[in-house]
């Protein structure tokens, strides 16, 4: 799942506080549909929101979803991942810790 896609923070725009955003990119809609409701059954996701572009369309994750998919995604070290997209969510998880209850900790909070 770690492919055309991105994982970057950004700040709300009502708080100012920094959230994580996981957007999918595809030229399918109807394949980003069916994404949507399999990461929906399989992560227990309760949002997500297709977005046409000019030539494109995303899938856009943000909030408690994001967290939910960053767990999912990159849930073992040894899996193959791309390490500026797995660098930015462990940022975001190592300087939010402490406002994150413990079920959202996964390895990437974790001491080595």
């Amino acid at each position: 799942m770690d492919g055309d896609g991105s994982v970057n923070t950004y700040s709300h725009p009502e708080s100012n506080l920094v959230q994580l955003k996981i957007r999918f990119y595809s030229g399918s809609k109807d394949f980003l549909a069916w994404l949507k409701g399999k990461l929906t059954d399989q992560v227990d996701l309760r949002g997500g929101t297709l977005k046409e572009m000019k030539r494109s369309w995303w899938l856009v994750y943000s909030k408690r979803d994001s967290l939910k998919l960053i767990k999912y995604i990159y849930y073992s070290k040894k899996l193959p991942q791309l390490k500026r997209k797995s660098d930015i969510a462990a940022e975001f998880l190592r300087l939010n810790k402490d406002f994150l209850p413990e079920r959202w900790q996964n390895r990437f909070t974790a001491k080595v």
